[in-house]
């Protein structure tokens, strides 16, 4: 039992790793490739910090210790509340902070020649967050941001959202 707690667990700190980032519009700024790394990555770590400390507070292993025998009532009540209580972190937290994460990334602009190539990538996330959005709690198993993780990671960010 204490595997599919830690499992969510990890799954939601996973989603905290990440940068939310949306595409759209000229994005050419006095931006170097260096300085855009360094503040998107300092962005991906505080939005990180933020959504890893929600997700400690509300699954907490030590909250919920105790014996929990697979498929016992005890067991799916508390199946049903960690579900429940991801359902609200999803929706009231981690999906609001993606996007104020994205309005702040899109706000630095991009790279005199990487305009392109920014702009694929925040797209991207921005698809990867709507598709998690409408999954719901069972999208953050899924793989909406592969193709975000790929494209961030080839440009130097520390930004990745799935493992």
């Amino acid at each position: 039992m204490y595997r599919w707690i830690g499992g969510i667990a990890v799954a939601l700190l996973l989603l905290g790793v990440g940068v939310g980032c949306g595409g759209g519009g000229d994005t050419t700024s006095d931006i170097t490739k260096a300085q855009f790394v360094k503040k998107a990555n300092f962005i991906c770590a505080d939005y990180s910090g933020k959504r890893h400390t929600w997700g400690e507070e509300e699954f907490n292993p030590k909250q919920r210790q105790g014996s929990h025998v697979v498929g016992s009532p005890a067991t799916e009540a508390l199946e049903a509340e960690l579900k429940e209580l991801g359902e609200e972190l999803l929706k009231g937290k981690f999906i609001p902070s993606m996007r104020q994460q994205q309005e702040d990334l899109e706000s630095l602009g991009a790279p005199a020649g990487d305009e392109e190539k920014i702009e694929t990538m925040l797209q991207n996330f921005e698809k990867g967050v709507d598709v998690l959005e409408e999954r719901g709690f069972k999208g953050i198993f899924g793989d909406e941001f592969d193709q975000f993780d790929k494209e961030s990671t080839n440009y130097g960010l520390h930004c990745k959202l799935s493992e």
